[in-house]
């Protein structure tokens, strides 16, 4: 097979595996005390969970942070991030040119970079703003950090400021962009597409909180004013927004349901309505993430945990739900074209715990087999296939096809001489069968 034949498998397995992929539950922390208000974000071979921390026992919270491999499984310890007196979800961006996330928090004046191992690197030249500027959300462009801040300043006056940082963590300048100056904002969130930052948040303009939009060029400029993405009679909260590169996609919660709405590059809404992905249930805690193909929501209702897969242009293609023993409370979800980690926390009965819930593409089922299955995927070690006898061949993420296997019963193993890493499986004698996608951890 040649290594053009096998990529466009290869594309084809990166669409299917999302809607196939089998959930694993991983537990990411249960010391003693709370592990609260998680949040995730995919590096390149490894995803960052980040929490606040009570264990101490004080008045004193702290950040605490976990890596998890792109397998789903824990590497290394939970390491300690920093203390904080105020309470308040961390954000995290990845910068993929120097293989660093960067760590900051509504109430904190700086950052921390981790690398993709878990270690933490000097901090002390990240600050990232004066007293009483907080950042509330950031990302990466590919060449800078844009992170948007909330301030007051006289009586009841509140404003939402911009600001770049370079890749090392330094400010470009001392401009603040405005953003817009707002009665009392909150659940801010920002996407870029490759060309423009939308920032999106929670806006109780009038009686009632409804969600909010501006639009920036890459240099910063505003390109829209009093850009509404939902007015409703009824509150609406958390914000989240995701860029496919082209156009952005918008969820929130309101009237406990969890909506969503395709915006445009333009600034402009698709469709006329929003799309209902959860209806007529407590709905709580949306987030939302990219995997390059397809939008992946997840959300929480009362004690349910629920995964919601949508297109580019807002067909919703699959929903789940997962039954927890306890309520689930404070969601995120990191996705990318190998798979996802989604984190929330549970009270026991005793304390908040943290939890993932991981997925890639563990299984499949092909059109001229009864059961071709790959069993243990991801593998330690070795494994093997059941429904199919015959030739396999096994190839690296390249299309170079490295080993052969002849499979001549169900308790044929193979694997063994394979190094950690990603490798695509083809039955030599069923051209009907796709290449499908072998992960080893060890």
């Amino acid at each position: 097979m040649g290594n053009k034949g096998l990529k466009g498998i290869i594309v084809g397995v990166f669409i299917a595996s999302i809607l196939s992929a089998e959930q694993t539950k991983i537990t990411i922390s249960n010391s003693i005390g709370d592990q609260i208000l998680p949040t995730v974000c995919k590096g390149k071979l490894s995803y960052l969970v980040c929490w606040v921390d009570n264990r101490a026992g004080t008045n004193m919270d702290r950040v605490y942070g976990q890596i998890v491999s792109e397998y789903g499984m824990l590497e290394g310890t939970e390491f300690l991030i920093t203390s904080t007196s105020g309470i308040s979800k961390p954000i995290i961006t990845f910068n993929p040119t120097n293989n660093k996330f960067l760590v900051t928090s509504f109430e904190w004046n700086k950052g921390f970079f981790v690398s993709n191992n878990g270690s933490i690197l000097d901090s002390t030249d990240i600050w990232m703003s004066e007293e009483g500027i907080y950042p509330e959300a950031m990302c990466f462009d590919g060449d800078k950090y844009f992170a948007v801040f909330y301030c007051t300043y006289g009586a009841n006056k509140h404003k939402l400021l911009g600001k770049f940082f370079s890749k090392d963590g330094k400010s470009t300048d001392d401009t603040l962009i405005t953003l817009d100056e707002i009665n009392i904002p909150k659940d801010i969130s920002i996407a870029f597409n490759n060309n423009q930052y939308l920032v999106v948040w929670s806006d109780a303009l009038e009686e009632n909180y409804d969600i909010r939009a501006q639009l920036l060029s890459k240099q910063g400029k505003l390109l829209s004013t009093d850009l509404y993405i939902s007015y409703e009679e009824w509150d609406e909260s958390s914000p989240k927004v995701s860029s496919d590169g082209t156009n952005w996609f918008v969820i929130w919660e309101g009237d406990c349901q969890i909506k969503g709405r395709i915006v445009s590059q333009s600034g402009q809404l698709v469709d006329d309505s929003a799309i209902t992905l959860i209806e007529d249930t407590d709905s709580y805690f949306p987030s939302l993430s990219f995997n390059g193909d397809m939008y992946i929501v997840s959300t929480s209702t009362i004690n349910e945990f629920n995964i919601i897969i949508i297109t580019r242009t807002g067909k919703i293609v699959r929903k789940e739900s997962f039954s927890q023993n306890e309520q689930v409370y404070w969601t995120d979800i990191s996705a990318d074209k190998f798979g996802y980690l989604t984190v929330f926390s549970t009270k026991n009965t005793q304390d908040y715990d943290l939890y993932g819930m991981f997925a890639n593409t563990e299984v499949y089922e092909f059109p001229d087999t009864n059961i071709l299955k790959i069993i243990s995927n991801p593998f330690v070690g070795f494994t093997k296939i059941i429904g199919y006898t015959g030739e396999l061949q096994i190839y690296d993420i390249l299309g170079r096809k490295i080993e052969t296997t002849d499979i001549t019963d169900e308790q044929t193993t193979f694997g063994h001489n394979l190094k950690r890493g990603i490798y695509f499986v083809k039955p030599r004698d069923n051209s009907s069968v796709k290449a499908f996608k072998l992960v080893k951890i060890k």
